[in-house]
């Protein structure tokens, strides 16, 4: 999207993604809720703004301590935050991603050296974080550099050192979800959760 945009282009996207959202120039957030329940503009700006101007803001809730801390903090503002995980709320991964069983079937030797790529190169980032970040200053000049550093040095030590995904702690997850209504239907994780073993 980076290099879309720097060839001149307008990007729009529907995007849930945390990083992205982070990243736009402009956001806007439809809602309250989903489907014949939202619609309606909730709020917009950047990130920053959207937590500054709202005004009724008490928390915002998410993976967000590594990141917005830092530049709400740049921002003057007097931040703190709690960790879910330490509160009850099962312990998640936060990288992820998916293909359908199809795809998975299909190409197998693909998706495993996909998964290889992705553990090689958080190993890197974790083995060399000056000369990653220096390549990550790189490809976005535009970004405020202190803020990125400081981001990054915290984020690094959340970096997981295994790739292989624990179906165990996947379904704790998927039981709390059930449990407290976030999700409607149990989701047996065994079915769904491709791990490195397999």
């Amino acid at each position: 999207l980076a290099k879309l945009e720097k060839k001149g282009n307008t990007i729009v996207v529907v995007e849930h993604d945390e990083d992205t959202i982070r990243h736009a120039e402009h956001v806007i957030d439809l809602g309250p809720g989903a489907g014949v329940n939202g619609g309606r503009v909730v709020a917009q700006g950047n990130f920053e703004e959207l937590v500054r101007n709202a005004g009724k803001v008490d928390a915002v809730m998410g993976p967000f301590k590594t990141y917005e801390t830092v530049t709400m903090a740049h921002e003057g503002y007097e931040v703190g935050y709690f960790e879910l995980e330490k509160w009850g709320i099962p312990d998640y991964d936060e990288l992820v991603f998916v293909t359908s069983k199809k795809t998975l079937n299909k190409k197998q030797a693909a998706m495993k050296a996909f998964d290889r790529v992705i553990a090689r190169a958080i190993g890197y980032v974790r083995k060399n974080p000056d000369i990653a970040l220096k390549n990550y200053m790189q490809q976005v000049p535009e970004a405020d550099s202190r803020i990125e550093t400081e981001a990054f040095q915290l984020t690094l030590p959340y970096y997981a050192p295994r790739q292989n995904l624990s179906v165990k702690r996947w379904q704790q997850f998927a039981d709390f979800a059930l449990q407290y209504g976030l999700i409607e239907k149990q989701v047996a994780v065994a079915d769904i959760l491709w791990t490195q073993n397999e």
